[in-house]
């Protein structure tokens, strides 16, 4: 019960933030919030479980590190102080889209292993079911919002662009290709 109301006390919080490092640190909560409501219907921690909580940990860590690199370039600003970054920094859309889409489970990230193997693992459908599909479909649309906003709509022309350099997209591919394997992975192995 208390996982169930910290996941949609999480995603309710993450929908009305605009404070891009809060939002991501709800969505983190109500992801984990999942999880701890899974291992406590199961029982114990599943492989999938183990892939899902590693691939949410590279999930959020990846979407921390990609706006730090705006926040220094640009301050702390809040999601209706910067927008339109898609045109001016190409290399920094690609790397946020498909950080956001690792978050709300596409495959063939890892994320969406996790949490596939999250709900197979039960046995039958429950109440508890249909609060963790809706938190995980009010994070998704929250995550949508934040690249729309981020990414899309009139730039502003007081900002220098800077966008990421080779060593910033390195640190982003390699939580990217984490997050890939992750979903590769035999449960085999994570079973000791």
């Amino acid at each position: 019960v208390l996982a169930l109301f910290g996941a949609i006390y999480a995603s309710i919080k993450a929908v009305v933030q605009t404070d891009v490092p809060h939002l991501i640190a709800y969505t983190g909560v109500a992801f984990y919030s999942i999880l701890w409501w899974h291992i406590a219907s199961v029982g114990r921690m599943a492989p999938a479980a183990v892939v899902y909580a590693g691939a949410v940990l590279l999930v959020i860590v990846g979407m921390l590190l990609a706006w730090d690199r705006v926040r220094v370039r640009y301050g702390n600003l809040d999601l209706t102080k910067i927008a339109g970054l898609a045109q001016p920094m190409p290399k920094f859309a690609l790397c946020l889209a498909l950080l956001v889409m690792a978050a709300v489970g596409l495959p063939p990230f890892g994320l969406f292993f996790g949490y596939v193997g999250l709900l197979l693992s039960l046995s039958a459908m429950s109440g508890g079911m249909v609060i963790v599909l809706l938190t995980w479909f009010g994070l998704s649309w929250c995550l949508f919002k934040l690249m729309q906003r981020v990414l899309f709509g009139p730039h502003r022309a007081d900002l220098r662009y800077d966008d990421l350099r080779p060593t910033e997209i390195a640190a982003i591919a390699m939580i990217l290709l984490l997050l890939v394997s992750l979903s590769v992975v035999p449960h085999g192995w994570l079973n000791a």
